[in-house]
């Protein structure tokens, strides 16, 4: 009798793990974000849903927070809202010296990028917050 592991075996290198994680997918210099489901994973790539409304480049930064994963993705085939992805290099990223530098320079600019728009809106929250403490303080010299 065969007992089922959880790991799928598609002619792959690496056996994928069957999996229900949430998952983030990140492009456009991190000006884009969309929420995903992972479906299975393994070291060298995954299966994710998105809606199938969604568009994405080719290339694109998957997180997933509950594993702690940052890789680099690669499109290899979409099919009713799931999309099969490869990561950079066939291995988890950061784990090839080759690629190492590559993977922090690229995490260094999503993460430059997601600083400067907070910084934006930081500075518009300010701005409402300094607004409405004008309005209170003209009403309250209206009222007295």
């Amino acid at each position: 009798m065969m007992q089922n592991t959880g790991i799928i075996d598609e002619n792959r290198h690496t056996g994928r793990i069957r999996s229900f994680l949430r998952g983030e997918i990140i492009h456009s210099n991190g000006a884009s974000r969309t929420e995903c489901t992972v479906r299975d994973i393994s070291e060298t790539g995954a299966r994710i849903q998105v809606p199938k409304s969604v568009t994405l480049p080719e290339f694109f930064e998957l997180f997933i927070p509950q594993k702690g994963r940052h890789e680099r993705a690669k499109i290899i085939w979409i099919k009713d809202g799931e999309i099969g992805v490869t990561f950079a290099g066939g291995q988890s990223a950061g784990h090839s010296d080759g690629n190492l530098q590559a993977d922090l320079a690229h995490r260094i600019h999503i993460l430059e990028s997601e600083v400067y728009r907070l910084r934006l809106d930081l500075k518009d929250m300010q701005e409402l917050i300094t607004s409405f403490r004008m309005n209170e303080s003209s009403k309250e010299v209206k009222n007295n």
